[in-house]
């Protein structure tokens, strides 16, 4: 169920940030679960609107659906193709090397 949002949530539920503790950066580079976006947080902060999203029984999720500008999305979502794009190179090329392909 969706219902029209009446506050502006942008900040007010936002959750904390900590540092990565260089314990959980070694892990998660072990594991290939690191990743570097051009995307920032004030990107997307650049809605033009957004409806409060509530669960089955009626009680807010504290999630927004939001909706952006038609040259807003189109940037964002280039900017996430492009780097889903290059993850996915990345990751094929470390399983599967190039003269194993039977190019070369």
């Amino acid at each position: 169920m969706i219902k029209e949002s009446k506050t502006d949530v942008k900040i007010a539920f936002r959750k904390p940030a900590y540092p990565i503790i260089p314990e959980l950066m070694e892990y998660l580079e072990k594991y290939n679960r690191t990743t570097k976006s051009t995307l920032l947080y004030d990107d997307l902060l650049r809605f033009s609107g957004g409806i409060s999203v509530y669960d089955k029984e009626g009680n807010d999720t504290l999630w927004l659906r939001v909706f952006y500008p038609e040259f807003e999305q189109a940037e964002i979502e280039a900017i996430n193709y492009s780097h889903v794009m290059r993850q996915l190179l990345q990751r094929h090329c470390k399983k599967t090397p190039y003269h194993k392909q039977g190019r070369g």
